[in-house]
């Protein structure tokens, strides 16, 4: 389950806490609009199902959490935020891409 943990009009944190989130079409900010994701034990499953989609936000391990990130299905989901820190992160299907957002940062994808 992805939820609302804290948040007001300046800072929103989101909870991913088990469950699978599937992607219907492409979109390259499929998850946006948060300042930060925390991904507990149970984490998060992102099924790309053949779509190209995009996390822009800092995904990190919720406090006293090893976190757990799986990207299944086919299709690529590229990463641009600016932290990731997730303890667990599984690649069971398709790609993952890590994008540099500056000069000296160094792309890196996962399949």
């Amino acid at each position: 389950m992805l939820t609302a943990v804290s948040g007001n009009k300046y800072s929103n944190t989101a909870a991913a806490t088990g469950g699978t989130l599937i992607a219907r079409k492409n979109c390259d900010d499929f998850i946006s609009r948060i300042t930060k994701a925390e991904f507990g034990s149970k984490g998060l499953t992102l099924d790309t199902a053949g779509c190209d989609v995009g996390i822009s936000v800092p995904c990190v391990n919720k406090p006293d959490a090893d976190g757990l990130f799986v990207k299944r299905g086919e299709g690529t989901l590229s990463f641009s935020g600016s932290e990731w820190t997730v303890s667990r992160t599984e690649v069971r299907g398709g790609t993952m891409k890590f994008l540099g957002d500056n000069d000296t940062a160094t792309d890196m994808t996962l399949t």
